[in-house]
């Protein structure tokens, strides 16, 4: 038996601060009120003492932060997927991209014939990279200048486009694209990204 906080601080030791009480870690009832509460008694161990029942809130605590913070970032994500490539929609992009997609579906990446058409669709990637920051041309200094957030949707990109070429392999074309945008083979960059290509492989994306 023992005393809920609300009447240990009002009856039982008037004089006690909030912060010099630990709570047992299950609930009982209360002597005084009678109400079943979790019950406390006074501190008596060294500050740098932390019960089970302050610990488990403290991670409880922790964990709805992070849950507040994932959200967010998914939201971002959201915003991301739902406007993914807008700018291709309307001129002056439209246009170019409809002439040369017929061919590029038929072509093989990094081909001749591929490079031609990227060649020819200049115009329109220059204004896209402009618009659409989940280019490393967007910005002055590439990929260094990306977030997560960027590399994501990137990758996302990267993958979705790849199942539109012929014979399209993200993994396949994954050091080309690395040495496009400067990414050093030893470097923690290239690891994590070819961790989460092979991830995008491996799922059913078809």
């Amino acid at each position: 038996m023992g005393f809920c906080k609300k009447c240990y601080l009002s009856k039982i030791a008037p004089g006690a601060k909030p912060e010099d009480l630990i709570f047992f870690d299950v609930e009982d009832k209360c002597e005084c009120c009678g109400k079943t509460r979790f019950l406390v008694e006074k501190n008596e161990t060294p500050e740098d003492y932390m019960s089970i029942f302050e610990c488990r809130w403290e991670t409880i605590q922790h964990t709805k932060k992070v849950e507040e913070i994932m959200f967010y970032v998914i939201s971002l994500l959201e915003k991301r997927a739902f406007t993914h490539d807008v700018s291709k929609l309307y001129s002056p992009e439209v246009e170019l991209f409809a002439e040369q997609n017929a061919k590029l579906k038929y072509l093989t990446y990094g081909s001749p014939e591929y490079d031609e058409c990227k060649l020819a669709l200049k115009p329109a990637l220059d204004h896209h990279f402009r618009e659409e920051r989940h280019h490393p041309e967007h910005f002055k200094n590439g990929i260094a200048d990306m977030t997560l957030i960027d590399i994501i949707e990137m990758l996302c990109d990267c993958k979705a486009s790849s199942l539109r070429q012929n014979n399209g392999n993200l993994l396949l074309s994954f050091d080309g694209l690395c040495e496009k945008y400067n990414i050093p083979k030893d470097s923690l960059l290239y690891s994590v990204l070819e961790n989460t290509v092979k991830m995008l492989d491996e799922a059913d994306h078809n």
